[in-house]
């Protein structure tokens, strides 16, 4: 073979190796920007192991309880009497409930998650990722303490049990407060799950709970929500991104 021959299949093999080189360096650059965007985790290469549904597509329902219940629909008029809730030494249970939801609502935020904060009224056939209302509860006994919920009867998801189980948690970790027991009818069925009979009410396929944060007739969980609802909101925001870590 000619030297010049020689020479030119080794131009040709070159060029052949540079342009399989380029090609790995953009399948592999590919996967790694894939897997940034949607959280794909992939050990092999042409093989996806598992797909995680990015951060940024949940949404989550906070709702405010008894915020604006002057402003109830008519199909729900007979709980615009209950204006505040709870109320302790000139203390609304809204008032605190709504201060806990902002500062719960930053957190999810800067964690990328789309948050609605919410008043009385849910928006009718409302859907969600998940959806949690909060309250503060109240008791002629001020000896009782401690927080609960209770997720919705009507659920269709198969995970608002769970996801009120991860919320329960990590607030009881955060809060440093205890289980109450005692589950009242109207946490059972609360208002706006009852999609059956209303129509502004959070859709039965969105995990959905009621959260009473503390008893506000009680110092221990008053003084807490009062001065520490950073705590409280930090409790439910490791709750809620634990139930879409291990979904």
């Amino acid at each position: 073979m000619a030297r010049s021959d020689v020479l030119k299949n080794k131009r040709k093999t070159h060029r052949i190796v540079i342009v399989a080189l380029i090609f790995i360096c953009i399948y592999f650059v590919g996967n790694v920007l894939l897997s940034a965007v949607l959280k794909i985790k992939i050990f092999q290469p042409g093989v996806v192991l598992s797909v995680e549904k990015s951060i940024e597509e949940h949404k989550i329902g906070i709702q405010v309880g008894h915020w604006k219940n002057d402003e109830l629909p008519d199909e729900l008029a007979n709980l615009r009497g209950r204006s505040t809730g709870a109320q302790e030494y000139n203390i609304t249970e809204w008032e605190v409930s709504q201060k806990v939801a902002q500062l719960l609502k930053q957190e999810l935020e800067k964690k990328n998650f789309k948050v609605d904060l919410l008043p009385a009224t849910v928006p009718i056939d409302y859907k969600a990722d998940a959806f949690i209302s909060l309250h503060a509860d109240s008791n002629n006994d001020s000896s009782v303490s401690g927080f609960k919920f209770t997720s919705s009867v009507w659920d269709k998801s198969g995970q608002a049990d769970r996801f009120g189980a991860d919320l329960e948690k990590s607030y009881l970790k955060n809060s440093g407060l205890g289980v109450a027991t005692f589950i009242s009818s109207e946490m059972e069925y609360y208002y706006a799950f009852n999609y059956r009979r209303f129509k502004h009410t959070v859709d039965p396929t969105t995990p959905a709970v009621i959260f009473e944060l503390g008893f506000l007739s009680n110092q221990k969980d008053r003084r807490f929500l009062l001065n520490h609802p950073e705590k409280a909101a930090t409790g439910l925001s490791k709750g809620i991104e634990h139930f879409f870590d291990t979904e």
